[in-house]
């Protein structure tokens, strides 16, 4: 699983500027029903702060962990006798475990998934995700917009990719 968080900006009044970026990647469990899917992600992120304005910045590196939860719709088409594709959507929540949970942050989430089942394995199936990621402003961004003259808070967005292998009971 990878889950990147791009463009969490705030902006304000003079071209100041702030937010941040991040990307994890790690495991993820998913259980999966005819057309829902529930997953819990889990491993390793790192992610950068940024504040500006007009020539100049100043840029935070940190690494970290981090969870992410998702409820996901799904409507599965067949695809001869080996693979099923289906559009996803759903909601989706990210901790990341910084200073404080002040960078957490509810999203919106859709794309497509593809599983693959295995003909010698009848249990066993490979599954692919590609969703796309609308991410509402964290309590940091809304901290940030409350402090910054003029400052707003724009919502984010990212990709997100899973791939794992799948047991049928």
């Amino acid at each position: 699983m990878v889950d990147a968080g791009l463009d969490n900006d705030v902006e304000g009044d003079g071209g100041l500027w702030a937010g941040h970026v991040f990307v994890s990647y790690g495991a993820f469990i998913f259980f999966d029903a005819t057309y829902a899917e529930a997953a819990i992600a889990f491993g390793p992120a790192m992610g950068w702060t940024y504040v500006g304005g007009s020539g100049w910045s100043e840029t935070e590196t940190f690494n970290t962990f981090a969870m992410n939860f998702s409820l996901l719709g799904k409507f599965p088409f067949k695809l001869g006798s080996s693979f099923k594709l289906f559009p996803l959507v759903g909601f989706g929540y990210n901790m990341i475990f910084k200073d404080s949970p002040d960078f957490n942050q509810f999203g919106l989430l859709f794309g497509a998934g593809l599983d693959y089942n295995f003909q010698r394995w009848e249990h066993l199936y490979l599954r692919a995700e590609a969703l796309w990621s609308l991410r509402f402003a964290s309590k940091a961004q809304k901290d940030a917009a409350d402090v910054m003259p003029g400052g707003s808070a724009k919502m984010g967005y990212g990709p997100v990719v899973k791939v794992g292998v799948g047991y049928k009971f």
